[in-house]
């Protein structure tokens, strides 16, 4: 389980095994329903952003499971090889036009 930013939620990814599928499930603690959600997973060696579009209420926990293919994906390879596979919100679009993008990681010193 993992914390998102902007009123999301947590985050919990469960990992499917053969074809790579991701449940994700999040709870949209906003106060204006989400439209779209584009989620960052970091899964063994490789790095996917996937979008999830449709109509997320507030307050409503929704599961979805998000493929590691099709044309709304992007995939690569993770950066510095494997690690714990890692979930992240990156971006979410709400019904109200509002959107929220993850900021930028602090620059190392």
């Amino acid at each position: 389980m993992l914390r998102s930013g902007y009123g999301l939620g947590n985050l919990t990814l469960d990992i499917g095994h053969g074809y790579n599928f991701f449940n994700v499930t999040f709870t949209n603690h906003a106060k204006v329903a989400a439209s779209r959600v584009v989620f960052q997973i970091d899964f063994d060696a490789s790095r996917y952003v996937i979008a999830d579009v449709g109509s997320y209420a507030p307050g409503v926990t929704v599961t979805h499971t998000l493929r590691d293919h099709g044309k709304s994906v992007q995939a690569s390879a993770r950066p510095g090889g494997k690690g714990p596979t890692q979930c992240a919100v990156l971006s979410a679009h709400f019904a109200d036009g509002t959107t929220w993008t993850m900021p930028p990681a602090p620059a190392a010193r």
